[in-house]
């Protein structure tokens, strides 16, 4: 499958090593429309390594899509933060996005990027940030998180990008995700990064278990 989607719907089907911690899609644009690439991330250097196809938690099957954006561009991020610099964009739309084939039996943290400074008419600036509403998971955040975008040389929570933690599927192995109007009437997407919640290693349970024991004990 075509990394490059030069369509207004976006799809992308991912194969990384069951140990990739951080894995997730970032927008490009090649100037002839919408494009994404898909990638596990370097959390150190903010940077992808891009491939066709991964997995996240051993599933090999897991698939992302992206509809109904109006159109793409590339920003001015700090050429040293060159990820997530491009974005697509919907005016009064709403762009929807599906993550499948997901583990049903575990958690996710879900970081979304709308946090793209747009900048067009010569010197004239436009702060463009965008909200992210979670439709088909739990969530321990208010259902709706807004970006304000007002720098491209940072990643802050709530400037850059959104944080949705402990994210259950919808029963069916899907997390579905909308990103809509920010404080300029535009909805900015720049990607996202998913990664599933470490569950309790089982020399840790040992170690509470052996506590409680000790505690038993001296009562």
């Amino acid at each position: 499958m075509k990394n490059k989607l030069k369509t207004l719907a976006a799809l992308a089907s991912l194969t990384l090593s069951t140990n990739a911690a951080v894995v997730g899609i970032d927008v490009i644009d090649d100037g002839n429309g919408i494009a994404t690439t898909t990638g596990v991330l370097d959390t150190t250097s903010r940077t992808w390594s891009t491939v066709g196809t991964a997995s996240l938690d051993g599933i090999d099957d897991l698939t992302i899509t992206v509809s109904g954006a109006t159109d793409s561009g590339t920003g001015n991020r700090n050429p040293a933060l060159t990820l997530f610099k491009d974005y697509q964009y919907t005016v009064g739309g709403t762009i929807n996005v599906t993550i499948s084939g997901l583990n049903d039996l575990k958690n996710y943290n879900l970081a979304v990027f709308m946090g793209q400074w747009y900048v067009s008419s010569g010197s004239t600036s436009f702060l463009r940030g965008g909200e992210a509403t979670v439709t088909t998971a739990n969530t321990t955040h208010p259902s709706a998180e807004s970006t304000t975008g007002d720098s491209f040389d940072t990643y802050l929570e709530g400037v850059n990008y959104v944080q949705f933690d402990n994210l259950t599927t919808d029963g069916s192995g899907n997390i579905n995700f909308t990103v809509s109007n920010g404080p300029e009437g535009i909805g900015i997407f720049n990607g996202f990064e998913i990664q599933s919640v470490p569950e309790p290693s089982s020399s840790a349970m040992l170690g509470l278990g052996g506590l409680a024991l000790i505690l038993y004990r001296r009562k």
